[in-house]
């Protein structure tokens, strides 16, 4: 009984903090998983069926790709070439890393400045367009939030799923 508890609070923090960063565009969605895994191992039992885990599993990597696809995606749709698109997705994959240090929510602000500026300067450099450019990275900063808040809410699904399973 202890350990359904102790199990149940780290499985919660664990949640609690992985929806919090993947709001500010952070992976939270293998926060939640591990969460789960250790509920397993904790309890010593399979509450959290090895379905279910893969299951989650399979949620954080669609969590992943969408992100990073919707910038493309809407970058394409806002007149982005097909290197403008790839420019996109490196600038928001390097923004997210780099991220801006020191400020709260600087992987969120990095991620979303990689992502318009990987297509701007990318379609500046292939079109030598400056509106069209300024227009494509438009693009993939609108699909960025848009890919960060889908995340959030994938996170958001997998921590219901598993306080389903567990209660």
């Amino acid at each position: 009984m202890i350990a359904e508890v102790i199990a149940i609070c780290i499985f919660i923090l664990l949640s609690v903090l992985g929806i919090l960063i993947s709001f500010f565009g952070i992976s939270g969605t293998w926060l939640v998983l591990t969460g789960a895994l250790l509920f397993n191992l904790i309890t010593w039992s399979w509450t959290i069926s090895l379905g279910w885990l893969i299951t989650l599993a399979i949620l954080a990597v669609i969590a992943e790709i969408i992100e990073f696809g919707l910038t493309a995606i809407t970058a394409k749709a806002y007149g982005a070439t097909k290197t403008g698109m790839m420019a996109a997705m490196i600038g928001a994959i390097a923004g997210a890393i780099i991220g801006i240090p020191g400020l709260i929510g600087g992987s969120l602000l990095g991620l979303l400045i990689g992502a318009f500026l990987g297509a701007l300067i990318a379609e500046i450099i292939i079109k030598k367009d400056l509106y069209k450019a300024f227009r494509a990275g438009i693009g993939a900063f609108t699909g960025a939030i848009g890919g960060i808040l889908l995340k959030f809410l994938i996170t958001i699904v997998m921590v219901v799923i598993v306080l389903v399973i567990i209660f």
